[in-house]
């Protein structure tokens, strides 16, 4: 039901159930808008088409921030391989840049332990996103005094 609702051509394509999770997490955030994922599926001769979620940004902080993310995941074991949050394409006139958020060329991985890395991605992902961004500002150089400017 919530993959209908979540795409926009539900009856014909809704969003898969093993994707949905991290694409449920990336519309919440409010600030990247997904538009298109996959699950990720076993061909008959053995190849593996691996999960990608793709998304929309206007900002390169939000996809910045869901690089750290990932990586950290990575880093504590928590996911099968390591995870990329890649640039597809910019469009200048309309601010919009597609970004994609895939497995990091992991050969030799089963297409279940990709899978359930896209689970473990979305888990929590307000909250491991606001952690990260508060980090982040904690490390800004304060602002100059706006009276001695």
């Amino acid at each position: 039901m919530a993959g209908s609702k979540l795409s926009n051509d539900g009856k014909r394509y809704p969003i898969e159930p093993l994707a949905l999770p991290l694409v449920y997490a990336l519309s919440t955030l409010r600030i990247v808008e997904p538009c298109w994922s996959c699950e990720g599926h076993a061909g008959t001769q053995g190849e593996c088409k691996q999960p990608e979620v793709w998304f929309y940004s206007g900002s390169v902080t939000y996809p910045g921030l869901l690089q750290r993310h990932v990586c950290r995941l990575a880093s504590t074991g928590t996911l099968s391989t390591r995870w990329e949050v890649a640039l597809c394409s910019h469009q200048p006139e309309t601010a919009v840049t597609l970004f994609v958020i895939r497995p990091d060329r992991s050969p030799g991985v089963p297409l279940q332990r990709l899978q359930q890395d896209l689970r473990r991605i979305g888990a929590n992902l307000r909250g491991e996103l606001r952690q990260l961004a508060e980090e982040m500002l904690d490390r800004l150089p304060p602002c100059p005094d706006s009276a001695r400017a």
